[in-house]
């Protein structure tokens, strides 16, 4: 199976071959809908809050402590 927006992309170059290719994927775009995906957009969070991380950083610092040799 094809890409939908390759093989659209391809219709519209050999419909305007004189465009360079920035200049068809711009006219492309204008044309284009995409297959399989919902016209609005949802958001992927639920209805349920969840509780927010402090920010606060640790008091560690990053020097390695001394050790003793034995």
């Amino acid at each position: 199976m094809a890409n939908p927006w390759m093989t659209h992309l391809n219709k519209v170059r050999k419909e305007n071959p004189s465009l360079s290719l920035k200049e068809a994927m711009q006219e492309a775009k204008k044309t284009y809908t995409p297959v399989g995906k919902s016209a609005s957009k949802k958001s992927k969070r639920s209805g349920k809050k969840t509780a927010k991380k402090s920010g606060k950083k640790s008091k560690r610092s990053g020097k390695k402590s001394k050790r003793s040799k034995k």
